[in-house]
Formats: C-alpha cells, sequence, structure tokens
C-alpha cells in the first residue's frame, strides 16, 4: 500500500500538496486502535484463553470448523467486520496450530464467514450484497437459476 501511495505521489497522481486531503485518518487510528487492542489481548492470554475454550468445545476437527464459522458470523453480525478479522486472523492461527490444522483452510472459513455475518447488519459490510443476492451469486449457475 505504501508503495502504490509512493507511486501515485510521484507521477503526480496525487498532487504533493493535496495528500493531507487523501488521507482517512479515521481509518488509520481505527486500525492502529484494533491492532494495538490485538497484541494486548495476545500478549495478556486473552487469545489462548479464547482458542481453548472453542477447541474444548468442538469434538473433532470438522466440528471446531463449524463452531468457528458460527463465531465468527456472530460476531460479524454485531461488530464491524474489521475489528472480527484482525482478532479472528489471530484466534484462528492459535486454533490451527494447537489442532495442526493448515491455516490456509482456517483463513478461508474466516473470510466467509465474516462476509456471511457482516451481511445481516448496517454494521457490518455497507457495501456487501444482501443475503439473496450473496447465496444465488455463489452457487452454480444451475442450482439458483432453475426458475428463471
Amino acid at each position: 500500500m505504501s508503495f502504490a501511495a509512493s507511486l501515485a505521489i510521484l507521477t503526480g497522481l496525487i498532487p504533493i500538496n493535496s495528500v493531507s486531503n487523501v488521507i482517512d485518518w479515521d481509518v488509520i487510528l481505527f486500525l492502529i486502535g484494533m491492532f494495538s487492542i490485538v497484541s494486548i489481548a495476545e500478549s495478556s492470554g486473552l487469545l489462548d484463553y479464547m482458542a481453548a475454550k472453542l477447541v474444548m468445545y468442538s469434538k473433532s476437527r470438522l466440528s471446531i470448523l463449524y463452531l468457528l464459522s458460527l463465531f465468527f458470523g456472530i460476531l460479524a453480525s454485531i461488530m464491524v467486520n474489521d475489528a472480527v478479522a484482525v482478532v479472528g486472523t489471530s484466534l484462528s492461527v492459535i486454533i490451527a496450530k494447537s489442532l495442526d490444522l493448515s491455516f490456509e483452510p482456517v483463513a478461508i472459513l474466516l473470510a466467509f464467514s465474516i462476509t456471511i455475518g457482516s451481511t445481516m447488519t448496517p454494521l457490518g459490510v455497507w457495501a456487501s450484497l444482501n443475503f439473496y443476492e450473496f447465496i444465488s451469486n455463489s452457487q452454480p449457475l444451475g442450482f439458483t437459476r432453475v426458475t428463471g
């Protein structure tokens, strides 16, 4: 992102005197705050505790994936999805390591859960599709478009 911003300034796409007008300081401060909170939660052991509780309630590797999907989806429906993504990534890494799972499927699960969960609230992704459009566009063509 820094490279793209530097390139935009160097090529004259954004004049140097209007750089401060282009920067959205609210977003930058929000992200700094979220990363700080996650760092504190991680160093205090809160994320390890949450991961242990989630693993304790699951009976198999498949059930932990279902539980994580439900957990992240519900969190995304009541919180801002960026916050769930930051916390969820750290939590997913801890759970994947503790269960000797590959992180990639858990990360994909996190992304889908947050996307689906955030469509249920105005606090989530404001530009996302409504739930019906999401389901109808994510299924195979023949499954949802049979009726016309």
